[in-house]
């Protein structure tokens, strides 16, 4: 029977691990989309990455010191982590709904320049 170490029985160290999990399935969904090729997008999802591990890992350090001047100060460095997860995440949303700002322009500008008729789909070949 396995006996989970003292960290892992805290539930911000579990919650942390929920969201290294879910904002890496985020970063890969990212990079396999068209949103990948603006390269800001990619340059958050870097300190996202950091962020989060280091959030992970410095509440696990923290709950294995004994000094609480010494926990204290991991535990006060897993908050900035994870503010700075906040920011990243902020970030991200701003660059994609821009990104889908300029997306809904351009396809205006393609229906107002389209010979197609209004209400029919634009036809991008002819067939």
């Amino acid at each position: 029977m396995q006996h989970p170490l003292d960290h892992e029985k805290r539930d911000v160290y579990q919650i942390e691990l929920q969201f290294v999990a879910w904002s890496t399935e985020l970063m890969v969904e990212l990079c396999n989309s068209v949103e990948s090729k603006t390269r800001r997008i990619a340059e958050t999802c870097d300190p996202l990455d950091r962020a989060g591990l280091s959030s992970l890992f410095n509440t696990a350090e923290g709950n294995g010191q004994r000094q609480m001047k010494t926990r204290a100060k991991f535990f006060d460095d897993a908050r900035g982590s994870a503010t700075e997860c906040a920011a990243c995440l902020g970030s991200l949303l701003h660059l994609l709904t821009r990104s889908l700002m300029a997306l809904e322009h351009d396809l205006a500008f393609i229906n107002r320049k389209s010979p197609a008729k209004p209400g029919n789909p634009v036809r991008f070949w002819r067939a």
